[in-house]
């Protein structure tokens, strides 16, 4: 199980750097159009991703306070939604950093314990801590699956799904 986070964590990172290096290719319209997805353009897809992902770091990092990699400032937990691309992607690197660095520190031991955090409707939650990474990493590689949707509508070529090819280049 650990070796699949830190699978899952490199995967996402490198998956994350190919498609922002296609997306700064594009304009900022092209970025902000419509799509007709529910975050209504790239941009919203991708500001969505990051802004999931900074809510888990932040729920991670209330429950494992011990977890060196999700000692996180201020800066790195703000909102990313009026943040510009330059700036999104810089965050992306970073946030992706932060993952892989805790996916080097989980245990097998602590991969089985609870996540528990209070949402934002007050409720409390609770799920198995490994049930949780599984979650985020699977979110990510859902919105980027969007993503890659518009940008075959634009016309654009991508390709940055096939986890193979991050685990073993092709020869």
């Amino acid at each position: 199980m650990i070796e699949y986070f830190r699978l899952s964590a490199e995967y996402n990172r490198k998956a994350n750097e190919a498609m922002y290096a296609i997306l700064s290719s594009l304009s900022d319209e092209q970025r902000s159009a419509e799509i007709g997805s529910y975050y209504r353009s790239i941009a919203g897809t991708v500001r969505h991703i990051l802004s999931s992902d900074l809510i888990w770091l932040t729920r991670i990092s209330a429950a494992f306070p011990a977890l060196a990699a999700v000692r996180l400032n201020s800066d790195e937990l703000s909102p990313a939604e009026n943040i510009g691309f330059s700036a999104l992607r810089d965050r992306r690197a970073r946030v992706d950093a932060i993952f892989e660095g805790l996916a080097r520190e989980v245990t097998e031991d602590l991969a089985q314990k609870d996540l528990v955090y209070i949402d934002k409707r007050g409720n409390e939650r609770r799920y198995v801590f490994w049930q949780a990474l599984l979650h985020i990493f699977n979110h990510q590689t859902h919105h980027r699956g969007a993503v890659s949707e518009a940008l075959d509508r634009l016309k654009v070529e991508n390709d940055y799904s096939n986890i193979i090819w991050y685990i073993s280049p092709p020869k």
